[in-house]
């Protein structure tokens, strides 16, 4: 037996049913969709962490500095979630 179809019977993927796509939509990883107020935690949580006394080490300055505007994406996108 190749490896290929080793992997083939092996990988739970494949048990549902040989086929990929089928596992994909019958597994318990489906995406969920984002609220707006998950977002929001999000952010905020995002912008505590970065409040945190280690946060003020100079090494820390491009990272906080990237956190700082990925929380600001997400609120602006929460915004816009709540006029849609």
């Amino acid at each position: 037996m190749t490896h290929l179809l080793l992997i083939h019977y092996i990988l739970s993927q494949y048990q549902c049913g040989s086929n990929y796509n089928k596992f994909y939509y019958t597994s318990h990883h489906k995406k969920e969709s984002l609220k707006r107020e998950k977002l929001e935690q999000l952010a905020e949580s995002l912008e505590l962490s970065i409040g945190q006394p280690w946060a003020s080490e100079a090494k820390w300055t491009d990272f906080i500095l990237e956190v700082f505007e990925l929380a600001n994406m997400i609120n602006q996108y929460a915004k816009y979630l709540q006029r849609v």
